[in-house]
């Protein structure tokens, strides 16, 4: 059975639970995959609110940095 992906890091499944998904031409088992539990989708919520926030601090830092690029005049008889 798989574990879970979430917060940069793989965990097993709070709820034990697993499901299949088949092959819709001879019905065969393609992969076994971890089920979630609300625990679980609590985890991911938190992981990806706290990404959220390094991605608007890097986005803050592109800027910056794109603007101090774009006064630099040695940049400017380049383009």
């Amino acid at each position: 059975m798989k574990e879970l992906y979430s917060g940069g890091k793989w965990a097993a499944s709070g709820s034990g639970a697993a499901s299949q998904t088949l092959n819709p031409f001879d019905v065969s088992v393609l992969e076994t995959v971890a089920g979630t539990s609300p625990d679980d989708v609590e985890r991911a919520i938190a992981a990806a609110r706290e990404a959220f926030e390094h991605v608007d601090d890097a986005a803050a830092v592109f800027s910056s940095y794109a603007g101090i690029a774009d006064a630099n005049p040695v940049l400017e008889g380049s383009r």
